[in-house]
């Protein structure tokens, strides 16, 4: 299943008013979508608004509590520029968007969290088309994160969006919009969910719509055990795309059909030692139009009664196993993860097949957590099944050391390697990259009589090195930067200000460029501590090859006002001027970009 992507970001000309930006069907549907969205967004806020009213209404000793926010916003960007005609806006002209994140108690037992987040755009970024929705595909859209969870002791279920998180190998990133059910009594765990994570899409070239099948997914989950020592699961989960959701079917892609079933075994062998592993099956049905099987098999007979065969079907499996042993102070685990070429999670978008990886995870903590060590070690090889040309083997390290060296000093270093090569030695198709990353950050805060001082600094140094084909010998990319921070509190005035500074040289055999930046911040309280200002001032110089530098300008104002206790009013001005060198010359970009939100606490 792909994702609904635009192929180019670029804005093509109607064929019938070639002034008109977009044909009248699609400025119809944009219009449509922000009625849609200002109409829910009203609907919600006064539904909100009356509900935080009734529950704060009630005295101390009310079996209802209402806890949580919402917020009205509001974006404004304007945009010009100079010699820079391809230049495209990076926000849209107007944006409106609700926000509510609270929850709703009555008693001991019952709770309803629930959150919203709905706009009247279809995104927070500038895109040149827009297809056409409904109002009821508005509100099924899992982009607007609408949700209801209402539970009652060990019940809950899942109204509006949702994921279904199983298991690394079955679900775990895909939202959708619909109805789920859980119920964890004890050491019984019982889960079902179900909803749509895809929304039908007709192919439409002229305002380049890519088209999508709709989608819908089944997921369902049975376990015993405790959740942190021995228990077992079983997970299923189903995707299925509808061919007859669109009346055009969309070139390149083809409406599949995924069924992945997975038992998970945990064993606590010790109350230090926990065994973890998932065996995980699937079938998957790249094409359900694709042509009948050549041959008849009574042992798919079982497997259609659950998901379409056909000759584009595949399965295969997967195994994810750790061990771990864990102290208070100190943790080693290892894992071994199989993933073969043919094997689809239903419920993961991408998901890197025909894999294993060998890892190691530490960490540790020592003088009274003064010192703290975490790394990881691994070993990833793919093309086990000689799927592609060669094998590849990778190499990852990760190291982090934190020092609480005073009380006023502490130190934080890092390390991270990763290595890529194949198996070829005198062959254009080598392949064999290094990456190494170092960083150390020293943080030095102290207090004066009349003042808190904190000043951070952090250098960091990246070589990758990459194996030239052509010359035969590695060439190598160098990146280093240095970058100061410091910030100064006045205890007796209700005042914050601080600078900072950042300079990087990044050397390749093609270009060098070095960027030089600096800001400084400050941010004051007054009336009571009810209104607080802040400005953000900050200069870029980027400098590239034998080119004259560019220069950049951005300002940030920001205010936040207290109308009443829990209701605050932000608002915030950004403004970037961008003037370009000889790389482009005489090109420049003004950018002025208004924020405004109405924020409650309850």
């Amino acid at each position: 299943m792909k994702e609904l992507l635009p192929r180019k970001l670029v804005r093509r000309q109607n064929p019938v008013n070639p002034r008109q930006k977009h044909t009248p069907r699609v400025a119809e549907a944009r219009r449509e979508h922000q009625n849609y969205g200002i109409l829910a967004a009203v609907f919600v806020f006064g539904w909100v608004l009356l509900l935080s009213h009734v529950a704060t209404a009630q005295d101390n000793n009310s079996i209802f509590n209402f806890t949580g926010g919402f917020g009205l916003h509001y974006d404004g960007y304007q945009y010009s520029q100079e010699n820079f005609p391809t230049f495209r806006p990076r926000h849209p002209a107007n944006l409106g968007r609700f926000t509510a994140d609270a929850t709703l108690s009555a008693g001991q037992h019952f709770r309803m969290p629930f959150a919203i987040s709905i706009s009247t755009r279809q995104n927070s970024y500038n895109l040149p088309s827009l297809p056409d929705e409904r109002l009821i595909d508005y509100i099924q859209n899992p982009r607007n994160n609408i949700s209801f969870n209402p539970s009652y002791r060990w019940a809950t279920a899942f109204l509006g969006t949702q994921t279904a998180s199983y298991s690394e190998l079955t679900s775990g990133d895909i939202p959708m919009f619909g109805v789920g059910l859980e119920l964890d009594p004890g050491k019984f765990l019982f889960s079902v969910n179900y909803g749509k994570s895809q929304t039908g899409v007709e192919y439409d070239p002229f305002n380049n719509i890519a088209g999508a099948y709709e989608q819908r997914i089944f997921a369902s989950r049975i376990g015993y055990g405790n959740l942190d020592g021995t228990r077992f699961t079983l997970n299923l989960v189903k995707s299925s795309d509808d061919p007859n959701s669109v009346q055009t079917a969309p070139p390149a892609i083809r409406p599949a059909e995924v069924l992945t079933l997975s038992p998970m075994i945990q064993v606590r062998m010790s109350p230090t030692v926990l065994l973890a592993t998932e065996v995980a099956g699937s079938v998957n049905t790249s094409d359900l139009n694709g042509p009948d099987l050549p041959f008849e098999e009574k042992a798919l007979d079982v497997l259609k009664r659950f998901i379409d065969i056909n000759a584009s079907s595949n399965a295969d499996f997967s195994n994810v196993t750790s061990l771990e042993w864990r102290r208070d102070q100190f943790g080693i685990a290892g894992e071994v993860r199989y993933v073969g070429p043919g094997f689809q999670p239903a419920g993961y978008r991408t998901f890197e097949r025909d894999i294993i990886d060998y890892t190691i995870r530490s960490d540790a903590r020592m003088l009274s957590n003064r010192l703290m060590v975490n790394g990881t070690f691994g070993i990833r090889t793919n093309n086990l099944q000689s799927t592609t040309l060669d094998k590849t083997n990778r190499t990852i390290v990760n190291l982090n050391v934190f020092t609480q060296a005073t009380e006023q000093l502490s130190v934080n270093t890092s390390y991270a390697n990763f290595g890529f090569r194949n198996n070829v030695s005198l062959d254009t198709l080598r392949v064999e990259m290094i990456n190494n990353t170092f960083s150390v950050t020293p943080t030095y805060q102290f207090k004066t009589e009349n003042h808190t001082h904190v000043v951070s600094l952090t250098g960091s140094y990246n070589q990758f090195d990459d194996f030239n084909i052509f010359t035969g010998g590695f060439q190598s990319t160098l990146s280093y930067s240095l970058n100061t921070m410091y910030q100064v509190v006045f205890n007796a005035i209700p005042l914050n200000a601080g600078f900072q500074a950042m300079i990087l040289e990044n050397t390749t055999p093609v270009t060098d460029i070095r960027i030089i930046n600096t800001g400084i911040n400050v941010r004051y309280r007054m009336f009571d501590k009810k209104f607080t200002p802040a400005l953000l001032v900050g200069h870029t110089y980027v400098l590239r090859d034998t080119f004259t530098a560019d220069n950049r300008w951005r300002i940030n104002l920001k205010a936040d006002y207290k109308l009443y206790d829990g209701i605050d009013l932000r608002a915030s001005y950004n403004f970037s001027n961008y003037r370009y060198g000889s790389s482009r010359p005489g090109a420049l970009t003004f950018e002025n970009r208004f924020q405004l939100a109405l924020i409650s606490r309850f």
